[in-house]
């Protein structure tokens, strides 16, 4: 069975192997133990090879565990470059100026930290689309820090003055007019005006010129005097000017704000991924430190078994080969014992010991042959001395079984005590002994050598004086032993190593774990006062738009006001005009009425000279100059009421104008409290929105801190896990001994010692977090603790 499986591999390696019949005994032992020894070292090899991969990866697995945690700092840091941008736009000072630059400078230092800690090439996209981004963004900052100053608080003050100054005085012009079109079309400039205070937009501006064209036509369609057209054009001119410039500015500030919003965008987007790729990538190397674990495993035993089965089989063969050529050379011997000299005596041809016993056995067998040629007396004499030889021979095979059946059941320790009165015999027990004691000397030491190491004792070597196989299975066998010495002196110093490491790494993850459960409480608590602020904030934007109607429907009351305060002093002039008229007609009357009493006078005057038939005439002149004079007193008291009425209209008329006036500047102040709420609801506004965005960026690190926290318990489930393995890993090469004397070359206690140095103390971590709660997200930036992972 043995031989045709030999027989198969070699016609599959097509080459041939090495005659087993013609190999000495000793070189058979030599192979066979060799092979254990080279098994054994095999093995430590691999164990050791598997040790330091794991290692490799769990040193992989930190450093992506540390990028993910420098990614998510890097991306506090550029909510804090937002935060300080939103900052800016509120107070555009020159601390908060250079706090977003300051702070821009740090998220890109920490920028590449991260690229150099991941080094991916699958990632170096993001990475460049990142640094592009935040480049620009400190490009756009500086833009908008100088379109800032175009619209700062003291400019924008400025502005407002200037172009309301010039069309309050357009106003008074336009007003003199009493032109409907031109008051209409100035009106709606004034609103485009404000919808772009209030909104913006390239649309306001684009009316505002237009109503600016209508007003002038219409001034002179209104039958306006070309110096009083030119003089409203000019200051339109100088209104348009003035309103071109800051909405200009306003218009840039927007677009660099808009354009800024997009480049966060797209950082927050790209640096996802970034975190997205360590998150996948450690958990890649935790994977593939598990599977790599569980394959060592199954490889070692697959290997020890294999090499089991090797050397059962190799056993088998060589001890066959041994056994077989025995029993045939014994049967041979027994039948020349027996007299039958024709027997044939095989394994004559070997060039071993067996080779040796075959052709000792055939001289037997020729002197055999030889007394049969011999005379009667010759052979009376030959068969005593045959009997006496087959005495001798059967004694021979006697010792020489119990020595050989000794040998096959393993036990080298028999020898040929018999002594022969042939020399040669002798000399050939002698050889036999001295085979079986170096046999059984090499292999009492060598196996005690392999038993020590199957028992972990390393510490013993073959010492014996050897020559030829025996010394070079003394030297192999030494050579495995220090080999493997040097293999497990490595793993112990590996082992100690990965358990500190290890250590060190589940000390650093519990750091990690118990600040991201404080970074969470205190991202938790942000949001709750954020969105607070917020739904403050959104109420305030509500009752500043509720203010800003409120004002605008005052507005518009004192604008009708003022004009039916214009009407009423045109209506007191009409009445002044009409009064002055009836004092005439009243005048006129009376000059009347003195015209017919001086006509009354001169009729009665008239009547007397005529006497008697005059006299009914003089009645008559008496009654008309009567009536004249009655008349002449009534449009006396008329017009002293009508000179009283025309007193009290013009009072009336001075205080219509007064009031229209006082309304006028009633009007103009609502004017202006309506731009400040308009101002105010913009502002509130647009505090609404990025008090809204940080909600949302919070919200958004509130989910990525509670995906950490729980990355973080899977990494101190991984990282127990491995110590637990490095500890399995320590007691495994604690069993073995390297140098006589010393039971064991690593102290457990030393061990412990060097974990509790690596872990971080208490006080450490207390003022971290201290750190932490006290300064927010900067003290991210100042908390050198993070420099452990």
């Amino acid at each position: 069975m043995v031989r045709s499986i030999v027989q198969k591999v070699r016609s599959k390696l097509q080459f041939k192997l090495p005659s087993v019949r013609s190999t000495k005994i000793s070189t058979r032992i030599v192979f066979s133990t060799a092979l254990s020894a080279l098994t054994i070292a095999l093995i430590g090899v691999m164990f050791f090879v598997s040790e330091q991969q794991k290692a490799s990866t769990i040193l992989e697995e930190r450093n992506f565990s540390q990028a993910q945690n420098t990614a998510q700092i890097f991306g506090l840091d550029v909510l804090q470059v937002r935060r300080f941008q939103k900052d800016y736009i509120a107070n555009d000072s020159d601390e908060n100026a250079q706090m977003t630059r300051d702070q821009i400078a740090a998220a890109q230092t920490r920028l590449a930290d991260l690229r150099t800690s991941l080094g991916q090439e699958e990632i170096a996209g993001s990475f460049n689309v990142v640094e592009d981004s935040l480049t620009k963004y400190a490009s756009l900052f500086d833009l908008l820090v100088e379109t800032s100053a175009e619209i700062s608080i003291n400019q924008e003050e400025s502005f407002l003055n200037s172009f309301r100054a010039t069309a309050k005085d357009v106003s008074k012009d336009v007003g003199s007019l009493k032109s409907d079109s031109t008051e209409l079309a100035f009106s709606e400039m004034r609103n485009y005006e404000r919808e772009f205070l209030l909104f913006g937009g390239a649309r306001n501006i684009m009316g505002v010129d237009k109503q600016i064209k209508r007003v002038t036509r219409a001034a002179g369609k209104a039958g306006a005097e070309p110096t009083f057209q030119f003089e409203i054009a000019d200051k339109l001119e100088v209104y348009n000017v003035a309103f071109d410039e800051y909405a200009g500015a306003k218009e840039r500030h927007n677009a660099l704000s808009a354009e800024m919003d997009a480049l966060y965008d797209t950082i927050a987007g790209e640096l996802e991924k970034i975190i997205m790729f360590a998150m996948e990538k450690g958990q890649e190397a935790r994977t593939s430190l598990a599977t790599m674990t569980e394959q060592t495993k199954i490889f070692m035993f697959s290997t020890i078994a294999i090499a089991f089965a090797a050397i059962t089989i190799l056993g088998f063969v060589i001890g066959r080969s041994i056994t077989k050529p025995l029993n045939r050379i014994t049967g041979v011997m027994g039948q020349i014992a027996n007299g039958e000299y024709g027997a044939e005596v095989p394994f004559t041809q070997r060039k071993n010991e067996l080779g040796e016993m075959a052709r000792a056995v055939e001289v037997f067998r020729n002197n055999g042959l030889r007394v049969n040629e011999m005379t009667e007396e010759e052979k009376e004499a030959a068969k005593q001395r045959t009997i006496e030889r087959a005495a001798m021979m059967s004694e021979l095979q006697s010792a020489f079984g119990q020595v050989v059946d000794a040998a096959i059941d393993g036990d080298f320790t028999q020898r040929v005590e018999a002594k022969f009165p042939d020399e040669e015999l002798n000399r050939l027990a002698e050889g036999v002994n001295s085979l079986v004691e170096t046999v059984d000397r090499g292999l009492q030491e060598t196996g005690s050598v392999l038993s020590a190491m199957a028992n972990t004792d390393l510490s013993h070597r073959v010492e014996g004086d050897y020559r030829g196989s025996f010394l070079q299975l003394k030297n192999d066998t030494n050579a495995v032993g220090e080999k493997l010495s040097q293999v497990i002196g490595q793993l112990r110093s590996t082992s100690r190593g990965l358990k500190v490491a290890t250590g060190e790494i589940l000390s650093g993850a519990n750091d990690l774990s118990e600040r991201t459960t404080k970074q969470a409480a205190a991202i938790e608590e942000t949001s709750a006062a954020t969105e607070q602020l917020a739904n403050t904030v959104n109420d305030n934007t509500e009752r500043a738009q509720q203010a800003r109607t409120s004002a605008l429907e005052a507005r518009q009351v004192a604008e009708k006001g003022g004009e039916v305060m214009h009407s009423a002093n045109d209506a007191m002039s009409r009445i002044t005009a009409s009064s002055n008229k009836i004092s005439d007609i009243i005048g006129m009357i009376d000059d009347i009425a003195f015209q017919t009493n001086l006509l009354a006078l001169n009729a009665s005057v008239e009547a007397a000279r005529a006497g008697e038939a005059g006299k009914g005439f003089a009645v008559v002149a008496v009654e008309v100059r009567r009536l004249a004079q009655s008349a002449a007193e009534a449009s006396s008291e008329v017009k002293t009421l009508i000179e009283q009425s025309v007193t009290e209209v013009d009072g009336g008329s001075k205080l219509v104008a007064q009031a229209s006036e006082n309304l006028e500047g009633i009007v103009n102040s609502v004017r202006g409290m309506t731009g400040l709420m308009d101002e105010i609801a913009s502002q509130s506004q647009e505090q609404s929105s990025a008090i809204n965005e940080i909600s949302q960026s919070i919200r958004e690190m509130d989910e990525m801190t509670q995906h950490n926290a729980a990355l973080v318990e899977e990494t101190n489930a991984a990282i127990d896990q491995t110590e637990a393995q490095a500890s399995q890993l320590d007691k495994i090469v604690d069993q073995f001994v390297i140098e006589r004397g010393d039971a064991s070359a690593f102290d457990e206690a030393q061990a412990d010692r060097a974990m509790l140095t690596a872990q971080p103390s208490p006080e450490k971590r207390t003022q971290a977090a201290k750190a932490y709660m006290h300064e927010g997200n900067v003290a991210v930036d100042h908390d050198s603790d993070w420099q452990e992972f």
